[in-house]
């Protein structure tokens, strides 16, 4: 899978776990600006500028019970609640809708950040909760194969005050992974990347808590990247001037 974005003259490209498209852009990276390359596999890509982090895979099955069985078991009884809730409904779509962008920035914005832009999540499909027509929770995926890549789960828990709701979002979350589980055994991928997994980090303790409970192997991943030299330099550019400015304006 290649996801490619054009603006100013500028080409980047994004190719998540998919090694043959990743050796293809790496051959003709003249064409790119900008080339972010994600692997759970180490790749001989020469120019590139590589890290190693963790992420987590959910190994899929051909059934989706075996899978589940992995579960944690009050995972699999709030699963269990929503088919049993008319409220709650799921809708997957193959790109991003604007009700699911609106949750997404609401869900950045509640949690102090400011959102990307929807043209960051080009390729990505949508699996979307919703509880009585409300849209309350999501999952972004790039749906690369063998082994597609989680691109963002958000939610409407911080934003919500009533107490039963909360729980209910999270309900509703846990089920979208069963989705998301599903789809992929129909289609059949061999396991869900849940894109940047570290059991030690404190950085955002409920993503990790969440990531955690489908018991997923935790594994290496790895990042190369590439920039044209002309890329580099406005970027280094665009980075010293947002620094000045945080240092004038505290922001």
């Amino acid at each position: 899978m290649i996801v490619e974005q054009s603006k100013f003259g500028f080409c980047k490209v994004f190719v998540p776990n998919d090694t043959e498209a990743a050796y293809d852009v790496a051959q003709n990276r003249g064409r790119y600006s900008r080339i972010t390359i994600m692997s759970l596999e180490s790749l001989e890509l020469p120019g590139f500028q590589s890290h190693i982090g963790k992420t987590g895979i959910v190994s899929l099955d051909a059934d989706y019970e075996t899978v589940a069985s992995r579960f944690r078991k009050t995972v699999r009884n709030e699963i269990s609640r929503t088919h049993r809730d008319p409220d709650f409904s799921w809708i997957i779509s193959n790109d991003i809708t604007d009700e699911g962008y609106a949750l997404l920035c609401d869900f950045f914005k509640a949690r102090g950040m400011a959102s990307f832009p929807r043209s960051t999540y080009q390729g990505c499909m949508e699996f979307l909760a919703y509880e009585k027509g409300v849209p309350i929770s999501g999952i972004l995926l790039y749906p690369s194969a063998p082994v597609p890549v989680i691109a963002a789960i958000f939610s409407r828990r911080r934003i919500v005050d009533d107490d039963e709701m909360y729980k209910r979002i999270g309900f509703a979350s846990k089920r979208l992974m069963e989705e998301v589980c599903k789809w992929g055994i129909e289609k059949g991928m061999k396991a869900i990347d849940l894109s940047s997994l570290d059991p030690e980090s404190s950085r955002v303790p409920g993503i990790t808590e969440y990531k955690m409970s489908f018991a997923p192997a935790i594994v290496d991943r790895y990042i190369y990247e590439y920039a044209s030299p002309t890329y580099a330099f406005l970027e280094s550019l665009m980075i010293r001037l947002r620094n000045i400015q945080r240092s004038v304006f505290g922001k």
